[in-house]
C-alpha cells in the first residue's frame, strides 16, 4: 500500500494529466470547430491522404491565376491537419485518467487523512497535510514547466526541420511551375510538398504549445508575462504556404518561419526561469515538511 505522502503525490500528479490532455483535446476539437464556421474546415473523409501540390495543380486548369492554385493547396493541407486534429483528440482523451475514478480516489484520501490524524501514534496532522498537498501541488506545477520546455525544444527542431526543407525549395521553380502554372513533374514539386507537411506539423505543435502556455499564464504560481506567446499558432501555415505557392517568396516564408523560432527560444528562456524560481519554492516547501515531522516525533 502507497503511504499517504505517496498517495497525494501520486493522486494530483494524475489530476495534472488528466486536465492537461482535456485542455490539448479541446483546443483540438475547437480548432476543428474554428475551420469548419469559417467555410476552410469542409472535410472529406474520403478525400486522398499525403496530398501534393502536384495534385493540386493537376485539379486545376491551366488558366486558372495562381492565388486559386493556393486555395487549392490550403484545402487540401486542411484536410490533413483535421485528420491529425481529430487523432490527437482522440488520443488526448483515451490517454487521460478518468475523472470519476479520480474522484472516487479523492473521496478515500479524505477518510484515509482523517483516520491518520486521529491516530495518535501516527505522525499526520492538520497542518502537515496541508504542507504535503502543497508541495504535491507544486511538484505537479514544476512536471508542467518541464513537460513545456522539454515540448519547446520539440518544436524549435520541427521548426528548424520546416526551415532546413524550405532551403531546398527554389524561387525560379515556385515562381515559374507554380504562378505560370507550366507542367511540371511530382520530382520538382516533392520538396515543396515536404516542406509544407512539416510547416503543418510544425502549426499543430504551437497550437498545443500556446495552449500549455496560457493555463500557465493564468496560474497565480507564474511570474514570467506570456501574453505575446498566445496565438503563436495563428496562421502560421497559411501565411507560409501562401508566400510559397502564391507569390514564390521564398524568403519571406523563411522569415515567417524564424519568427516563430525567436518567439519559441523567448518563451523558453521564461519557462526555464519560472522553473529555477519554483525549485526554489519548492525546497522551502520540503524543508517545512520535514521540520513537522521532526516537531512530531
Amino acid at each position: 500500500m502507497q503511504s499517504l505522502n505517496e498517495e497525494i503525490v501520486d493522486l494530483t500528479e494524475k489530476t495534472r494529466r488528466m486536465l492537461k490532455y482535456n485542455r490539448l483535446s479541446a483546443a483540438a476539437k475547437q480548432t476543428i470547430d474554428d475551420g469548419i464556421d469559417t467555410g476552410d474546415g469542409i472535410f472529406n473523409p474520403e478525400s486522398p491522404h499525403d496530398p501534393s501540390v502536384l495534385t493540386c495543380q493537376l485539379s486545376l486548369q491551366e488558366t486558372d491565376e495562381s492565388p486559386k492554385l493556393t486555395a487549392a493547396v490550403n484545402r487540401w493541407y486542411w484536410q490533413e491537419k483535421i485528420r491529425k486534429l481529430h487523432h490527437d483528440a482522440a488520443g488526448f482523451m483515451q490517454a487521460a485518467p478518468v475523472k470519476e475514478t479520480l474522484d472516487h480516489k479523492y473521496t478515500n484520501l479524505e477518510e484515509r487523512k482523517d483516520e491518520l490524524i486521529a491516530d495518535t501514534s501516527a505522525v499526520w496532522t492538520n497542518e502537515l497535510y496541508d504542507v504535503t498537498v502543497n508541495e504535491a501541488h507544486m511538484l505537479s506545477f514544476m512536471q508542467t514547466l518541464e513537460d513545456l520546455i522539454i515540448f519547446s525544444e520539440e518544436i524549435l527542431a520541427s521548426l528548424y526541420e520546416t526551415k532546413e526543407m524550405a532551403d531546398h525549395l527554389n524561387d525560379t521553380v515556385l515562381t515559374e511551375q507554380l504562378n505560370q502554372q507550366l507542367a511540371t513533374s511530382a520530382a520538382k514539386l516533392l520538396p515543396l510538398d515536404n516542406a509544407a507537411l512539416s510547416c503543418l506539423h510544425a502549426e499543430t505543435l504551437l497550437l498545443y504549445w500556446q495552449t500549455e502556455l496560457a493555463f500557465l499564464h493564468e496560474s497565480e504560481m507564474i511570474e514570467a508575462d506570456f501574453s505575446h506567446l498566445l496565438d503563436v499558432s495563428a496562421h502560421f501555415f497559411a501565411r507560409t504556404i501562401t508566400d510559397w505557392t502564391c507569390h514564390g517568396r521564398l524568403t519571406e516564408g523563411l522569415k515567417t518561419i524564424d519568427s516563430k523560432i525567436d518567439l519559441i527560444r523567448d518563451g523558453l528562456t521564461r519557462l526555464e526561469a519560472e522553473q529555477f524560481r519554483i525549485k526554489e519554492e519548492l525546497d522551502s516547501l520540503s524543508v517545512q515538511r520535514i521540520k513537522l515531522l521532526y516537531h512530531k516525533n
